[in-house]
């Protein structure tokens, strides 16, 4: 880590200051600096702030976070400044140099919306320099090796315990493995867990070990599962409000079900719901799957649906 900027400040009212900040600033989020702010109040807080490559007619844009808030800007470069003047009013940035260039937007809340790598890897420099103790959720827009990696290591560090919604696909560049390694990731997250992939058994008891029960949705997509796997993702379906098993194969499908009914018995199941879609056209390979899990609701005093349009290939079980 970089050593801070140097920074004055100077004091406008007990609500407003201008912090001038040392330029230039380093290029590319991946390279974030701070500035250790005095506030008028005697207290501390940090300033990040970045430029993004190139210059357009003059102007460099940069960018700025300040009480987790994102601003995007613009520098006159042609004079080659050595400062840039922020103005902070109610705790937000309200200016920078003046306007002059000036503010592009500064909307955006790192706690209220969705992080990009970018963004997150702003929110571990921010962890690493002291800067951020705590944050509710951690919601990634888009997840691969890198970002899982990163939110493992907040959660390792006590930042945050939840995780908002986590959608992983087994593809060229992201593996089974990879999904074992995001197990505790997805064991907290909140809102919905999807996972396009077939794992072993051993992978599926990683995941279920880790699973905690705090998920609304989990949705597995064009999966097999084996007769070994079918108890570990009854166990998660059984914790979760709604299950959805897209285009699954179960080798075993009475293994399954009778691993889902004993799960049930269990203290910290949740289900109201486990929906079924199957591959449309196949009726000969679904149709005995279909009469398992109808059985499957019956001993479990639960309603079996069947689509009202004629899509036969799909079956919802409710509580």
């Amino acid at each position: 880590m970089s050593e801070p900027l140097k920074n004055t400040v100077n004091v406008i009212d007990d609500k407003s200051f201008v912090i001038d900040v040392d330029f230039p600033w380093p290029e590319e989020a991946k390279n974030v600096t701070h500035t250790v702010v005095s506030k008028p109040d005697g207290s501390t807080e940090n300033l990040y702030v970045w430029a993004l490559p190139g210059a357009r007619c003059g102007l460099k844009e940069v960018r700025l976070v300040w009480n987790m808030e994102v601003c995007k800007a613009s520098v006159d470069i042609g004079k080659k400044p050595t400062t840039v003047a922020v103005t902070i009013e109610d705790n937000k940035i309200a200016k920078v140099n003046n306007n002059m260039g000036g503010i592009i937007q500064c909307s955006r809340n790192y706690s209220n919306y969705g992080l990009d790598k970018e963004s997150l890897g702003v929110i571990c420099y921010m962890v690493d320099c002291g800067g951020l103790k705590k944050i509710e959720k951690i919601d990634v827009d888009e997840w691969d090796r890198d970002t899982i990696q990163q939110a493992l290591d907040l959660v390792s560090k006590g930042i945050s315990n939840r995780v908002q919604y986590m959608w992983l696909v087994i593809r060229d560049d992201f593996t089974a493995e990879d999904i074992v390694m995001a197990a505790p990731l997805l064991g907290v997250t909140e809102s919905r867990m999807i996972l396009t992939a077939t794992l072993t058994s051993d992978q599926w008891q990683e995941v279920a070990d880790k699973f905690q029960g705090v998920t609304d949705g989990f949705v597995l997509k064009d999966a097999v599962v084996d007769s070994a796997s079918g108890v570990c993702v009854a166990s998660i379906c059984s914790k979760v409000r709604l299950a959805i098993l897209e285009t699954v194969t179960f080798e075993d499908i009475q293994a399954f079900a009778a691993s889902f009914e004993e799960a049930l018995g269990q203290e910290g199941t949740n289900c109201q719901e486990v929906d079924f879609e199957f591959e449309e056209g196949n009726v000969e390979g679904y149709k005995d799957t279909k009469e398992e899990i109808a059985r499957l609701a019956a001993k479990l005093g639960w309603k079996a649906n069947l689509c009202p349009y004629g899509d036969d290939h799909k079956i919802w079980i409710e509580k």
